[in-house]
């Protein structure tokens, strides 16, 4: 009989020690300071974790734009110039910046050129993964492509617009020219809604650029004419680039490209002539 007592005085204690343990359990993560293991590869969201923060397609943006932790930096090397022009502050020197990147088939190691359209001297010493979260470039060059740093590019709030005309015609009377057409902006969209990433006809990511040409004649959806004779540039054709966060503009020429080294000039023109157009 006490045997039986014992053994039945053992069990109901084990019984209580169970019984406080799921008590203990019901109230891990409840209490101040307590925690709660959380399953391997389970994202927990809280309060320190808006949901604002969770992007869903950073995979896609970043296979849309690999980046390179090398960095290209070149002297923007200016072309012979006419010295009465040289003195002419409406005159933008012919740039010639090297984007070549190794040739086509380096490109893919290879990283952008970044360049700070207040400087006409080098281009910014960015790596791509640097470039990733800087606002300090406005836009990237290699082989054909031409990003800006916006929208799935960066993080900058750079915008671009196509302007029909010729260089002379815009730097004279901007605010003319500019108003009698219709500015279409585009910034850098290369993954849908899907997150998946959006490709030009040879398979490069969607950019502004591609945005603004899709009338393209040659079918090329950018900046540049394709034929028998490989790449050529498109006349009488300028952009518009906007850098909303610093009220800065500039008018870019896109002069020549050979195998990937460019010519360009880009010209300051007053934040004031894009606002009245365009207050956005």
């Amino acid at each position: 009989m006490q045997l039986h007592f014992l053994i039945l005085t053992l069990a109901g204690g084990a019984f209580a020690a169970g019984c406080g343990a799921a008590s203990t359990m019901s109230r891990v993560g409840t209490d101040e300071g307590a925690s709660s293991a959380v399953p391997a590869g389970i994202t927990v969201l809280d309060e320190r974790t808006p949901t604002a923060d969770v992007d869903p397609c950073a995979e896609a943006r970043a296979a849309a734009w690999p980046r390179v932790e090398a960095m290209a930096v070149t002297a923007l090397l200016p072309l012979d110039a006419d010295p009465a022009e040289a003195a002419d502050d409406s005159v933008a020197p012919l740039l010639r910046v090297d984007a070549s990147a190794g040739g086509m088939q380096g490109a893919a190691s290879s990283p952008y050129v970044y360049l700070n359209l207040t400087h006409t001297r080098q281009s910014v010493a960015l790596s791509d993964v640097d470039a990733a979260t800087s606002p300090d470039w406005h836009v990237a060059l290699k082989r054909t492509q031409f990003r800006v740093n916006s929208g799935d590019s960066g993080v900058g709030q750079v915008r671009m617009a196509r302007i029909h005309g010729t260089w002379d015609e815009v730097i004279a009377a901007p605010e003319q020219v500019l108003q009698d057409g219709t500015l279409t902006w585009a910034t850098d969209r290369s993954v849908d809604q899907r997150c998946e990433v959006v490709r030009d006809p040879i398979g490069q990511p969607w950019t502004a650029m591609n945005e603004l040409n899709a009338d393209n004649p040659s079918g090329s959806h950018s900046w540049y004419l394709y034929g028998p004779d490989g790449v050529s540039v498109a006349a009488e054709t300028l952009y518009l680039v906007h850098d909303v966060a610093s009220s800065s503009a500039w008018l870019v020429e896109i002069v020549d490209w050979q195998d990937g080294v460019w010519t360009l000039r880009w010209h300051s023109l007053a934040d004031s002539v894009v606002r009245e157009l365009d207050p956005s």
